[in-house]
């Protein structure tokens, strides 16, 4: 009856420690910093999208006051990427009010909060944006980057 116990308990734990796991592989976290004409980019994107013979998924973030960071959690593997930067600008012009009701899934702007402090996103979601960078580094970059075998890499980009 000992043996039994023991090997259910056994069993329980072993069980309990491979679903403990956070199921994401840690991969390269990859962060730094990105200029456009020598300013930083006050706001944009960064794209990472694996070339041919390179295994593993493609990552992004934003860019924040010129800068950027990939975690490690499920993100890049080793190898060679294709880069896309991109830098949005207020163009002047307001989103038409359709659109703004689709980006809020369907509901109008001024319904998603009551929130005093959320005003000031609602705002920006009405006022619309445009990609001021050439298309060279983004829709057909050529920006190309090697990423090593390493946990944690600092990758800035002058553009």
């Amino acid at each position: 009856m000992k043996w039994l116990c023991r090997s259910a308990s056994i069993g329980i734990l072993a069980l309990l420690a491979s679903a403990c796991g956070s199921g994401d592989p840690l991969g390269v976290g990859v962060s730094g910093t990105v200029t456009y004409k020598g300013k930083p980019i006050k706001e944009g994107l960064i794209t990472f999208i694996p070339t041919v013979g390179t295994q593993g998924p493609k990552a992004g973030a934003n860019i924040d006051e010129g800068q950027y960071s990939i975690p490690r959690r499920g993100a890049l593997a080793p190898g060679k990427y294709r880069v896309e930067i991109r830098a949005f600008e207020e163009s002047g012009k307001e989103i038409p009010k359709s659109m703004r009701t689709a980006q809020m899934f369907g509901r109008p702007v001024e319904q998603v909060t009551n929130n005093p402090g959320a005003t000031e996103q609602l705002e920006k979601l009405k006022k619309e944006k445009k990609n001021v960078i050439p298309a060279r580094y983004n829709d057909d970059s050529e920006l190309s980057r090697e990423l090593p075998d390493q946990s944690e890499v600092a990758m800035d980009f002058e553009i």
